[in-house]
């Protein structure tokens, strides 16, 4: 972070060129938002050419930052999001504007401009912590990377902090990366006071190495996500049955009991955190409750999974919202069984809702995830789906005083452990603690129980221009990148090939490490 509020506004005004009252002026409305206890983000990738960001945490306190965009040499825009969740706020006043213009009363506008700034930081809690747990990339670094989402990472981890996050994860498909990549995302992350957690979406193939049900797997630690790498995801790169694959969609051979051992075996070694992913979903295969599944494995084994397996269970995924109405008997049979509500049918987003709150009743946590894979520029005018919803994270008081006297957040590490022992332990001067901690989710939604329909907000829906710029500049790029790097190893260009070489010599090397200790 910048200690000098003028360091980063001189910096700032040799990239943009703004001019020298506008600067002035700027840098005293700096000055009193560090007094306010705000500070610049001082990191060049995040900041790019025309933006600063500044964070109201530098420390235990939860995030709300704010953005600085220079428009002209003669006009600034001051910008974030308003963290209210109610279907009232105005779709225009999603995302909070103040237009600074060189020739007004730039110290009236300043200070106005902080006064908004403060009434708005009020309304998320410091102690109340927002995040997403489910989401996938396109490129790290500027380079192309093994996952089917399309977002540039800048833009990941921008629309990340104009929403308040504390704690992101990254879930790509059956892949957690290399170390380089996880780092970079980490060290930006850092720059922002934000957790990064490392993990992956893992296929769990039950007959079809691609349509078989999906768990969210949240590692400790960038050590982790590699050990899982080599000891077991880089196994779907080898070509034990002529069945050569690219990285994206693609898991690991089964039976399915190979991939409930080795997750558990990370989830009871503290290493990992395990959550169902999208309980019933729209796309073919990737359910735990999709009927064309019911020809592997019994309903009671896919109840054990749901309810008995992981930590939780994603109860919105916001992926789902438009799917179309089913009528599954056994899905209804259990919601009715289960919460006493009967339906004849209900589209994917209402059963995992329902799911969901079965879930809880069997002392499980349940998310509220984007499940994204398209994240447009803060600069688009396109309102991100991250605008939805999040997790929200709540400490005790015992929690978060030992966090604040630390001066950081919990860490990846922890944050894991505190959901595998649904506590968060640690030792202060009172000796050891083991303090409880909530989380749930927030979603910009309305449910109505008599018929089962859930809606986004009002204020949240894309109109109809929205989303046609939305599909144009996501699906196309898409299914490229699905038909380049889904199928087939011969769809693989050359690097890609080299890559996937390396990586399995990669795996060869530290598994035979691992045999040496032994």
């Amino acid at each position: 972070m910048y200690l000098n509020p003028a360091h980063a506004v001189n910096s700032f005004k040799i990239r943009t060129g703004i001019s020298d009252k506008l600067s002035n002026a700027f840098l005293s409305f700096s000055k009193r938002m560090y007094e306010e206890g705000y500070y610049f983000i001082a990191d060049k990738y995040l900041n790019g050419e025309n933006l600063l960001i500044l964070n109201r945490s530098r420390g235990a306190e939860s995030n709300f930052f704010v953005f600085i965009r220079s428009k002209k040499k003669d006009e600034l825009e001051i910008f974030f999001s308003n963290p209210l969740f109610d279907p009232k706020v105005k779709k225009e006043n999603l995302i909070v504007k103040r237009i600074i213009k060189e020739n007004e009363d730039l110290e009236n506008k300043f200070l106005f401009t902080i006064l908004v700034i403060k009434e708005h930081s009020k309304i998320k809690p410091i102690d109340e912590y927002w995040g997403n747990l489910h989401s996938h990339i396109g490129t790290i670094h500027g380079e192309r990377v093994w996952d089917d989402g399309i977002t540039e990472d800048r833009n990941w981890l921008l629309q990340s902090l104009l929403w308040h996050h504390d704690f992101h994860a990254l879930t790509s498909h059956n892949w957690p990366h290399n170390e380089e990549r996880l780092n970079f995302l980490k060290n930006r992350c850092d720059a922002a006071n934000i957790t990064f957690i490392p993990g992956w979406e893992n296929t769990t193939t039950i007959h079809d190495r691609v349509k078989s049900p999906h768990i969210l797997v949240l590692c400790d630690s960038i050590e982790t996500a590699m050990q899982a790498k080599y000891e077991f995801l880089s196994k779907k790169l080898e070509d034990d049955k002529g069945e050569t694959v690219t990285p994206i969609l693609s898991g690991v051979p089964g039976p399915i009991q190979r991939h409930l051992s080795y997750l558990k075996h990370l989830h009871n070694s503290g290493k990992a955190a395990l959550f169902i992913a999208h309980p019933s979903s729209q796309n073919q295969g990737i359910d735990i409750l999709d009927p064309e599944l019911r020809k592997y494995i019994s309903d009671a084994e896919g109840y054990d999974i749901l309810f008995n397996f992981a930590d939780g269970v994603e109860q919105f995924n916001f992926k789902e919202l438009d799917s179309k109405e089913v009528s599954l008997l056994y899905i209804m049979r259990m919601i009715e069984n289960e919460l006493g509500i009967r339906f004849d049918e209900l589209n994917h987003m209402a059963i995992n809702y329902y799911v969901g709150e079965i879930a809880k009743k069997h002392g499980l946590y349940v998310l509220a995830n984007q499940d994204d894979h398209y994240q447009p520029s803060i600069e688009s005018g396109l309102l991100s789906d991250y605008s939805f919803g999040h997790n929200k994270l709540i400490l005790s008081i015992a929690t978060f005083e030992y966090f604040k006297k630390q001066k950081r957040k919990f860490n990846s590490s922890e944050f894991v452990k505190a959901i595998i022992h649904k506590k968060f332990i640690f030792e202060d001067e009172k000796g050891r603690r083991e303090e409880q901690f909530s989380l749930s989710p927030v979603a910009a939604v309305s449910i109505d129980n008599d018929n089962g329909k859930i809606e986004l907000y009002e204020n949240r829906k894309p109109s109809v221009l929205e989303k046609i710029r939305s599909w144009l500049a996501s699906e196309p790029s898409y299914y490229w990148n699905i038909a380049k790097l889904q199928f087939k190893y011969w769809f693989a260009d050359k690097n890609q090939k080299k890559e996937i070489r390396n990586e399995l010599e990669k795996a060869k090397a530290y598994n035979l490490k691992i045999d040496d200790k032994k």
